[in-house]
């Protein structure tokens, strides 16, 4: 009976331990995230600035985004047209909502509810209070990758995805009036907006 208990210990030892390592996977893409763009505002030359917003990138996962926003378009694309589309989201991200990033999470922490993990899929539910009293929550999808995960969608406070209203409002509409060429048309010129937006 002692062996038995010795061994169930060990057990649940490494399977809480294997746990709390899944839940750490899970986190460290946004952490790096929200840490690296807050560095960057601090940079002290535009291309220490521009190397800190690259690491912030690497926990964005643009291409699974991209094939998300393409749907049925994808199995029509050829994989220059994907990587560009990919790399224009990430152009888009760095310009758009990095900005916002150090707006609203400068000087205030996120707090992180424990990651709920079905398969491939992570979710994690995120607050901060503002002004002592305001809450504002809202969830970061994740995908696992190989051994890590990336972040591919972002939920507002009503639970509604970035990416399905991005895709439905703006990213299919024009695939099918202007197809996979005009839509990479488009984002050249959404990212040239953003990017004079930003002041870059």
């Amino acid at each position: 009976m002692k062996k038995f208990l010795v061994f169930a210990i060990c057990i649940f030892s490494i399977s809480v331990h294997a746990q709390e390592e899944t839940e750490q996977k899970v986190l460290a893409p946004i952490k790096r995230l929200i840490g690296n763009v807050r560095y960057s505002d601090k940079a002290k030359t535009p291309a220490e600035r521009v190397a800190l917003e690259d690491r912030a990138l690497e926990s964005i996962g643009s291409m699974q985004m991209a094939e998300f926003l393409l749907g049925d378009f994808a199995k029509r694309a050829t994989p220059d047209q994907k990587d560009k589309f990919s790399k224009q989201l990430r152009e888009y991200i760095r310009y758009k909502a990095f900005p916002l990033v150090h707006k609203y999470f400068k000087d205030i922490d996120l707090t992180y509810e424990p990651p709920v993990i079905n398969g491939d899929q992570a979710r994690v539910q995120s607050s901060v209070v503002y002004s002592g009293s305001e809450r504002l929550t809202f969830s970061w999808i994740l995908t696992k990758v190989g051994e890590n995960y990336v972040i591919t969608d972002f939920l507002n406070e009503k639970q509604a995805s970035s990416m399905q209203v991005n895709k439905e409002a703006q990213v299919q509409p024009t695939l099918k009036t202007k197809g996979i060429p005009g839509l990479l048309s488009v984002m050249d010129s959404a990212v040239a907006q953003v990017k004079k937006a930003a002041g870059r």
